[in-house]
């Protein structure tokens, strides 16, 4: 996992880049949590560097999922992955991320 934000050079020690375009190497999925206005130009930056999937983050409400993004997502042919966290499906969880899991699959709100 790598951080992206361009607000900052360092996330937890962590080296961070200011894009998506300025990640070394390949990438294999990138995961949204940004405000979902910036979603569309992501998805496209995606795109460029031949993304296959991007989970796009979402809890209660809309989260940072947007629309248009999920519809650019599908017409450059990049699975979306929408809603929930992906915290939610780690091994060992904490107990909040474990009964989102148990309520949003009961609502049949995990992504597939």
């Amino acid at each position: 996992m790598v951080p992206v934000n361009p607000r900052a050079t360092e996330v937890e020690g962590a080296s961070c880049y200011p894009d998506v375009a300025s990640v070394p190497g390949p990438l294999d999925a990138v995961l949204v949590a940004s405000p979902p206005a910036s979603g569309v130009g992501i998805v496209r930056a995606c795109a460029d560097r031949g993304v296959r999937h991007v989970w796009f983050h979402r809890s209660v409400g809309d989260g940072n999922v947007s629309e248009e993004a999920v519809r650019e997502c599908r017409s450059r042919g990049i699975e979306p992955v929408v809603g929930g966290c992906p915290m939610m499906f780690c091994g060992k969880v904490d107990g909040a991320h474990a009964c989102m899991r148990w309520l949003f699959q009961w609502l049949g709100r995990v992504p597939r």
